[in-house]
């Protein structure tokens, strides 16, 4: 199933790239990456990656079952 998005899987963690922005045009990462509410920020071939996490599903039953 593809969500359309950019996805990361990084320490057997899922996360959605929510931007990608050449690495050397932001000065400070840290407070771009709070400012678009994401989890982490990633730095790879060039570029940064800000990322939010995807948490696992939870299963619930129905209670009619």
């Amino acid at each position: 199933m593809s969500l359309g998005k950019e996805l990361i899987n990084y320490k057997n963690e899922l996360y959605w790239v929510y931007r990608k922005v050449k690495d050397g045009t932001i000065k400070n990462p840290d407070e771009v990456k709070r400012f678009w509410l994401c989890d982490i920020a990633l730095k790879h071939n060039g570029y940064i990656f800000f990322c939010r996490h995807i948490t696992e599903a939870v299963i619930i039953k129905n209670e009619t079952d």
